[in-house]
């Protein structure tokens, strides 16, 4: 199931849950993936997802920022 999914720098963010998985991805338009993690639970990732989005709609986040907070998530 698709959680959330939204757009950076012509790049997908999504999130979504597979069988009590929670996989985090950014790809490129191309669909080259950039970063792909399965996380066992929703708090892990939680926090991350929603600090990119406050980022984003204060127009202050790029793809290597969105790429550094998802690195910190794991």
């Amino acid at each position: 199931m698709l959680l959330r999914e939204f757009e950076i720098d012509g790049h997908i963010i999504r999130l979504s849950e597979v069988d009590d998985i929670f996989v985090a991805e950014v790809a490129q338009s191309s669909g080259e993936r950039l970063f792909y993690h399965e996380f066992s639970n929703y708090e892990s990732i939680k926090n991350g997802f929603n600090q990119i989005i406050e980022e984003n709609e204060a127009n202050s986040i790029n793809i290597k920022r969105v790429l550094d907070i998802l690195e910190n998530s794991k």
